[in-house]
């Protein structure tokens, strides 16, 4: 086995769109129906899995099952 000492790397990404519709419509869509617009190449586990987020207080964030 071969163990790395390389220094674990992490990237932020932040993209702004702004999006002419109602607050609650827009959080519905993005948080509810997010498995309509998840894009296939950002499975990780399989195109068949589901997305969810888990916005409550203490939640799990994003979810893929």
């Amino acid at each position: 086995m071969t163990v790395s000492t390389e220094p674990a790397v992490c990237h932020r990404y932040e993209l702004q769109i702004k999006i002419e519709a109602e607050r609650e419509q827009v959080w519905k869509a993005l948080v509810e129906d997010i498995n309509c617009w998840w894009l296939t190449d950002f499975y990780a586990v399989g195109n068949d899995s589901v997305i969810e987020l888990d916005t409550k207080p203490g939640g799990r964030g994003l979810l893929e099952s």
